[in-house]
Parts: C-alpha cells; sequence; structure tokens
C-alpha cells in the first residue's frame, strides 16, 4: 500500500448524495466464476456502505464498492453511458 499527502483544495468536485454500489460475489472454493448480486445504496456514508457489505457477505462472500458518478457532459454526447 502506498500512501502519499495530497493539497486537499486539489479536488474540483464534492457530491453531498453520493451513490454506492456495492458487488457482492460468491464462487465455489476452486473457481472464480459464480454469481454476482448489485446495489445501489444512497442515503449514507461509505462508513455504512461497508459497514452494510460486511454483514451481507458474512464470512463466505466477497464485496466490491464503487462510488457512482454520473456525468451529465458525456451522458449528453453519447446517451446512456453517462
Amino acid at each position: 500500500m502506498k500512501v502519499v499527502g495530497v493539497d486537499e483544495r486539489d479536488s474540483a468536485w464534492e457530491d453531498d448524495r453520493p451513490r454506492f454500489r456495492v458487488y457482492l460475489h460468491g464462487s465455489g472454493p476452486d473457481a472464480t466464476r459464480g454469481w454476482t448480486d448489485t446495489y445501489d445504496v444512497t442515503g449514507a456514508d461509505v462508513l455504512q456502505v461497508v459497514d452494510w457489505a460486511q454483514r451481507q457477505a458474512g464470512g463466505v462472500l466477497t464485496y466490491a464498492i464503487a462510488l457512482v458518478v454520473d456525468d451529465r457532459h458525456e451522458d449528453r454526447l453519447n446517451p446512456g453511458l453517462g
């Protein structure tokens, strides 16, 4: 892991109502193929989302969390892809 100090003023945007996408993945003990359930979570901060994902995954599933960003400009250029 690499940790680098940064100037917090270099951020160009903030989202006070973030939408997180949570992927829960189940597979067999000898393969990575399996299934994935996907959920969008709103009304929570990242720590709450991590807690929820960990509780859903238990000791059996793996999970991933992404911040969903809607790009309105890109959507105007390529409808459905923003």
